[in-house]
């Protein structure tokens, strides 16, 4: 009897295991189910503003870093590293903006990507890089806009310097929101 007892024992166990097992596999097949059906959306932060002083290119003729010929239309604008090359970039001055690429380097540095590190631009401390100008004083510019891209933004051909702010897009669009809160950040 005891045998008998022992071995309906032993056959609940085995049974309770094997009732476990399958709940955890039925459990599991559920999970990878709705695991599929959800919809993974990467957060995307926007890119910071970055207000700094900006110079015109000019050199219409000349060729970019990028390998492009410069037309006195063409819309693009220089900044000190050759990573970003070919990234678009909105660029607001006062409440005018357009949408271009980097497709040059410079200005004054081709090692300055101030917005990586937050510091402000070397061209604005005067600090140059002696490999583009050979020790000539910078004249405070960060960034360099093409005659086309000055023109669009509206800038008069007399100012020299001017001040505005850019920042990185992933797309070449832009909605009248992102502008007014750069307006008044």
């Amino acid at each position: 009897m005891k045998n008998e007892k022992e071995m309906t024992t032993s056959a609940s166990i085995v049974i309770s295991c094997l009732i476990l097992c399958l709940a955890i596999v039925m459990y599991s097949t559920l999970n990878e189910k709705k695991e599929k059906n959800v919809k993974i959306v990467p957060i995307v932060q926007k890119a910071k503003w970055h207000e700094v002083s900006a110079s015109r290119i000019g050199l219409i003729g000349n060729t970019t870093y990028s390998g492009l010929v410069i037309k006195k239309d063409s819309t693009f604008v220089a900044l000190p590293s050759k990573f970003v090359q070919k990234r678009y970039v909105k660029v607001l001055y006062k409440r005018s903006y357009i949408i271009c690429q980097v497709l040059d380097l410079g200005p004054w540095s081709r090692h300055d990507p101030y917005w990586e590190s937050g510091e402000r631009p070397k061209a604005e401390q005067k600090i140059a890089d002696n490999n583009i100008n050979n020790g000539v004083t910078t004249n405070s510019s960060a960034i360099d806009l093409s005659d086309g891209a000055w023109d669009k933004l509206g800038i008069k051909r007399g100012l020299g310097i001017v001040k505005l702010k850019w920042r990185f897009i992933e797309e070449q669009t832009a909605s009248d929101s992102d502008i007014t809160a750069c307006i008044n950040d």
